[in-house]
């Protein structure tokens, strides 16, 4: 299997379980395929049961999908014509909206539902560099999520509640605020909180920070935000301080970058953000054990072991 058609094939799964609400995704010409796999798409994806309160995987049983709706496989060795860039690849397309339906395997009464929304437009395509012909209306075919229940806000809410040892309670909201914005297509809004929950961790080191002999108050006050990080670099998380250019790439989200360009960059600021807090939790954790190891050994008592 080549890696076009791998990618083709982890199209559906990945579309249901991660993709937001209202995002367009251009399927024209050979992509149009992968419209029509997610249509008719009868296989499972991952994601968190909230019935079941953990991660599980959903089996799709999907609509029966029609023959002049199936590519033909291309024999080795023979060559496939190349179509116009904005040819539909097959006749009576499925135009209009589709619902699948997700059943948990561990209980089929708990499902989640999805539509989307298979729809085409002519967009204004601009010329080439240097080319002097005049901007063409080509066609243009896209799908995009309509509707999902349960919300992936609140499929994501599992994850915010990991966090709780280590962010406020009003750091959690925002948090879960920052992924339900994205998962309705806003993307200057979640990059907001995301940058407002960065700026909290840092402030929180602050408060630590400030209390050492020596702390230069001012300077902490006249610095950028990479600055700032790496003044309280052994009050943050290794990554943070690595990575301190996150809060730039955050405000910029939030002063320049369209909605579109947000929406598509979520992902990778949302990782960052979760790696901070993965290594802070880690910390926690790490000295939650030693406290309760330590209380332990206190109470051994050699006399009480019995002899071998």
């Amino acid at each position: 299997m080549d890696i076009l058609t791998r990618l083709r094939a982890k199209f559906p799964a990945e579309f249901l379980s991660e993709e937001p609400l209202y995002k367009e995704v251009d399927v024209t010409g050979e992509k149009f395929w992968q419209a029509l796999d997610l249509i008719y798409f009868d296989g499972n994806y991952d994601a968190h049961c909230l019935r079941c309160g953990e991660k599980s995987t959903f089996k799709v049983v999907g609509t029966p999908r029609p023959l002049q709706h199936t590519q033909k496989p291309v024999a080795p060795g023979a060559i496939r014509l190349a179509r116009a860039p904005s040819a539909t690849p097959v006749e009576n397309p499925p135009i209009g909206a589709h619902t699948l339906t997700g059943i948990c395997s561990r209980d089929d009464s708990h499902k989640q539902f999805f539509t989307v929304l298979l729809s085409g437009r002519a967009i204004m395509e601009p010329k080439a560099e240097g080319d002097e012909a005049k901007p063409e209306h080509r066609f243009h075919w896209f799908v995009q999520k309509i509707g999902q229940h349960p919300s992936r806000a609140d499929l994501d809410l599992p994850k915010v509640k990991r966090y709780r040892r280590v962010l406020q309670e009003s750091q959690q909201k925002e948090l879960a605020t920052a992924i339900g914005l994205h998962a309705h297509g806003v993307g200057i809004g979640s990059f907001v909180y995301l940058r407002r929950i960065f700026r909290a961790l840092v402030e929180e080191a602050h408060a630590q920070g400030r209390t050492e002999e020596g702390w230069d108050e001012s300077a902490y006050h006249l610095a950028d935000m990479g600055n700032r990080v790496r003044m309280l670099a052994k009050h943050l998380p290794d990554f943070m301080v690595a990575n301190a250019h996150v809060y730039g790439v955050l405000s910029k989200g939030v002063h320049e970058l369209t909605e579109a360009e947000c929406l598509a960059n979520f992902d990778i600021v949302h990782i960052a953000i979760e790696a901070i807090l993965e290594e802070k939790l880690a910390e926690v954790l790490r000295a939650e054990k030693a406290k309760t190891a330590a209380a332990a050994l206190s109470k051994f008592n050699p006399g009480k072991v019995d002899n071998v």
